[in-house]
């Protein structure tokens, strides 16, 4: 669905057919499904990334104390 469209239907939703409100949705809720999955994996991601500079900071900073 074009960019456009859905603006176009979400600033008048009242204006519009059943079918394009069908459509814009469902593509809503398809890209807010992968939004919140990719958001939940960049966390994880994040999380193992500080606890590794972590973890290898407390080591440099036993060696260097």
């Amino acid at each position: 669905m074009d960019v456009n469209k859905i603006q176009d239907i979400v600033e008048n939703p009242q204006d519009k057919s059943n079918k394009d409100l069908g459509e814009c949705e469902k593509f809503l809720y398809v890209e807010f499904e992968k939004t919140k999955d990719q958001i939940v994996t960049l966390t994880r991601y994040l999380d193992k990334v500080e606890s590794s500079y972590n973890l290898i900071n407390e080591e440099l900073s036993n060696r260097f104390k």
